[in-house]
């Protein structure tokens, strides 16, 4: 591949945590690397702000403070999801008109009943809606419907995953799943890809929590004729206790992080080398070093433990480091009832920096 088109597609559901803040480094450091050959190489943020109920202006501009705040910058404009709606429904019936995907009407309680009844009886079938596609009647319908796509019964999907390397999906496991709501409104099965293509993304690193919707998701792709990107898929991060990291771990939110006082160049390095080694006799690495010798190919397929006591140990060394002192009295001067301690006695806070 030459020039890459990465980027970070958040949803504004909920606060920039330390696992997004990595799938946006990674993407960040690619695109970096290849720049140097292929300048017009680009990292793109998308806010995926389809979930009305949801998504809040609070949570997109947490994302885009903690972006720029880590040093995560992208380029061309900030593309809105909810903006590009009518630009998903066109391709949503332009599947419908090539028969790449049928009219639903199936109720949500006859989906259940069918499902529970499948269990009950020990059948493994993805396909829930049975009777759609092929009644003329329910094709013909003007609205009150949703759209479904069609995927073959035989044959199979196979991802060549940078990360997990090469899987393989009979497509027989694959759900005949909805990319039109009967409401008119896209799922993210759909926007996704349309709008990956449409802002020529060709390589998409992201959570593996998204690795079973990569299989659906080039089918739509297939079906189009377009291009598939290459993927990379990261493990998740787990806290200290083996589960998902979260809240009860320690602060996530990266704004939080911020505000308790830790640098950027302690997260980044603490995050970079969740599943990755630089070979070095140490473990410290800053952001110019990691682009020079980072390699996506090397990274481990396991989860990574996050580590705060690590992170405690990388800060402390930043702000030992030339501009460590000058972080430390903006951070002072920052903060409401700190920053009187400085006020009062400047030399006394600098004492106690040199001290501690």
């Amino acid at each position: 591949m030459n020039t890459i088109i990465a980027r970070f597609a958040p949803s504004p559901t909920g606060l920039l945590h330390l696992g997004g803040v990595r799938t946006a480094l990674i993407n960040y450091i690619i695109v970096n690397q290849k720049k140097k050959e292929f300048p017009n190489s680009k990292f793109l943020l998308r806010i995926e702000d389809t979930d009305k109920k949801r998504s809040k202006n609070e949570y997109v501009d947490n994302i885009i403070n903690g972006l720029k705040w880590m040093g995560i910058n992208w380029q061309d404009e900030i593309c809105f999801q909810s903006e590009r709606l009518d630009r998903h429904k066109e391709i949503a019936f332009e599947l419908l008109k090539n028969k790449h995907a049928f009219k639903c009407i199936c109720s949500s309680e006859e989906l259940e009943k069918r499902r529970k009844e499948n269990l009950k009886n020990n059948l493994n079938i993805k396909r829930i809606c049975n009777v759609c596609e092929n009644n003329e009647q329910i094709q013909k319908k003007k609205d009150n419907f949703c759209i479904r796509i069609k995927i073959p019964d035989e044959g199979t999907i196979k991802i060549n995953d940078k990360i997990q390397n090469e899987v393989e999906v009979k497509n027989s496991e694959i759900d005949n799943f909805i990319i039109l709501r009967n409401d008119g409104s896209p799922t993210y099965m759909l926007s996704v890809v349309v709008d990956d293509y449409d802002m020529k993304v060709n390589m998409i690193v992201r959570g593996d929590d998204h690795f079973n919707n990569t299989f659906r998701q080039i089918h739509i792709y297939n079906k189009l004729n377009w291009d598939i990107p290459e993927y990379a898929h990261l493990p998740l991060i787990h806290g200290s206790d083996g589960s998902k990291l979260s809240k009860r771990h320690g602060a996530t939110d990266i704004i939080e992080l911020k505000k308790i006082g830790y640098m950027p160049k302690a997260i980044i390095n603490n995050l970079i080398l969740l599943g990755w080694s630089p070979k070095k006799e140490n473990e410290l690495i800053e952001i110019n070093e990691i682009i020079n010798s980072f390699n996506i190919n090397n990274l481990s397929k396991s989860s990574s433990i996050f580590d705060y006591k690590k992170l405690d140990f990388f800060n402390n060394y930043y702000l030992q480091d030339k501009d460590g002192f000058d972080y430390f009295i903006k951070f002072i001067k920052n903060d409401l009832i700190k920053k009187n301690y400085f006020i009062d006695d400047e030399n006394k806070v600098k004492k106690i920096f040199l001290a501690y």
